[in-house]
């Protein structure tokens, strides 16, 4: 059997793509999206991380997080975040708000198992 994953997107209704605050990733057996909050500061970053972290990327040394193992990879998803916005801030205003507000997104990872071979597909969230 051959799998294909394939993403759609499209920026909200009266905004420009480069509104998209959002994040999805495919690396199977993993996919993973995000649904960055208007209301934070880099929530489009923050979505990105988050998704790509969790499928693996291959610039970073960070591993794909292990179902018992969620808290020290987000811990060290969250300062990568952090690093790259402290270094876009260019205001002290910029950084205040990076400081009290932060971003915010919805998450949802999934690794999806038997899709090659006998047996029923199951998928772990």
């Amino acid at each position: 059997m051959q799998v294909r994953a394939i993403a759609f997107w499209l920026p909200k209704l009266g905004n420009a793509e480069h509104d998209w605050e959002d994040g999805c990733a495919i690396r199977l057996p993993r996919v993973a999206v995000a649904d960055g909050a208007t209301l934070g500061v880099g929530s489009s970053r923050w979505a990105e991380e988050l998704v790509t972290g969790y499928v693996g990327r291959e610039d970073c040394d960070t591993a794909p997080p292990a179902p018992d193992g969620m808290e020290p990879w987000l811990a060290a998803t969250q300062d990568r975040w952090r690093a790259g916005n402290a270094a876009r801030a260019t205001s002290d205003l910029a950084r205040i708000k990076l400081a009290r507000d932060g971003a915010f997104a919805t998450f949802l990872g999934v690794e999806v198992h038997g899709l090659h071979g006998g047996g029923a597909p199951e998928w772990h969230g």
